[in-house]
């Protein structure tokens, strides 16, 4: 991901919209960040997972505000009474092992879905220019 983000910042399109009098928040938000989105895009539902599971662990332990509804609680609360309902446990703890296991599938999904050539998108004045650039090439090389 930072590589990918370091070569961003010296990619031809970058460049152009830099000659073009392009500022450095015009170039973030039409060239760097639409081009980071196809990389993070996979991430997302496993940084979201991982978010669920980070939470639920000190909640379960007892950490959490005993006042929030949360899935730590709802299982810690579901284990002290499990004598009286196995359920009270068992279906917290699977709703959330689910929903773990379901994002941690689609992050492959995602990442499967996204067309490789999406990863750079130049923008309409960098094609511009670099066909404006190969039409000349190509004159130069007809005059040879």
């Amino acid at each position: 991901m930072r590589v990918e983000t370091r070569s961003l910042r010296q990619a031809p399109f970058v460049d152009v919209a830099r000659l073009l009098g392009a500022g450095p928040l015009s170039i973030a938000r039409r060239h760097r960040v639409p081009n980071r989105l196809p990389l993070v895009w996979p991430q997302l539902p496993l940084i979201y997972a991982s978010a669920l599971l980070i939470e639920a662990g000190p909640c379960f332990r007892g950490a959490g505000d005993p006042n929030r509804l949360r899935w730590g609680i709802l299982i810690q609360t579901g284990q002290a009474n499990a004598l009286r309902g196995w359920w009270l446990a068992c279906f917290p703890g699977m709703v959330l092992a689910l929903a773990t296991v379901g994002l941690a599938l689609l992050a492959p999904t995602l990442f499967a879905a996204m067309p490789a050539d999406n990863l750079v998108i130049a923008s309409p004045a960098a094609v511009h220019v670099r066909r404006s650039a190969e039409s000349t090439h190509g004159q130069h090389e007809e005059a040879l």
